[in-house]
């Protein structure tokens, strides 16, 4: 293989398996060969392995206007008048026309307010909204109050449900499993009744007092146990 093409897949591999633009972006700053960008998109290499893999888009065509309407958020931009730093857009698939909203923050309520109190009363009903899978529109909250307003939203397919319930058991399970290496070095002790324990001290060095933490005693005591409850938890009578 080529020495420029052995550097594309080396480094098409170790940035994670970028595509072309952002291979020759990563090159350019240290390499240089001629024709590069166009040697690197038409490579035989992964970056095209990887376009090649993937499956085909599917094109949402809606039958008439207000049937489907894509939200989205842009941003963070400069701030702009009364403290103004991203963009909602809505826009109608089959008209394709366009609204845009200036807003502070990106939350729920913000989004909802802007759909409910502006949209919707000056465009008219609307049969469904499409997002993405960001945090404000995967909440309770979100779904709750578009069900309140009885308009639809985009929801996952099965085999996503499935992908997903499937990472989550993995990652529970190996969650669990450090906890169980975790807690295999702790040793809790166990305390009987009428048994006589010592209490750590946390005094802390005062200016005022003029007292230096490393000349207090570090335990006080003995005191003993007149009840052991759950939890490692006791009650203590100082004789």
């Amino acid at each position: 293989m080529h020495r420029d093409l052995l550097l594309v897949r080396e480094t098409h591999i170790h940035f994670g398996h970028v595509g072309a633009y952002k291979t020759y972006h990563i090159l350019r700053d240290n390499y240089h060969f001629r024709n590069m960008y166009n040697r690197i998109k038409n490579s035989p290499n992964p970056v095209n392995y990887v376009k090649k893999a993937k499956g085909s888009t599917i094109s949402t065509i809606p039958a008439e206007p207000k049937c489907t309407i894509p939200l989205d958020l842009m941003g963070l931009l400069p701030r702009g008048q009364l403290g103004m730093r991203y963009i909602l857009t809505l826009v109608d698939i089959f008209s394709k026309h366009v609204r845009l909203y200036a807003i502070r923050r990106v939350n729920t309520d913000t989004i909802f307010h802007k759909l409910t109190h502006d949209y919707l009363p000056k465009h008219g009903p609307i049969k469904k909204i499409l997002t993405d899978n960001g945090t404000q529109f995967t909440s309770s909250k979100w779904t709750e109050q578009l069900q309140f307003i009885s308009l639809p939203t985009n929801e996952q397919t099965t085999d996503v449900n499935i992908i997903i319930e499937l990472a989550k058991s993995r990652l529970q399970k190996r969650a669990d499993q450090r906890n169980r290496i975790k807690d295999q070095k702790k040793k809790f002790p166990t305390y009987q009744m009428g048994q006589q324990v010592l209490v750590k001290e946390h005094k802390l060095s005062s200016g005022t007092d003029k007292e230096i933490h490393k000349f207090f005693l570090l335990y006080r005591g003995p005191y003993t146990i007149s009840q052991v409850h759950e939890n490692n938890t006791l009650i203590i009578t100082d004789d």
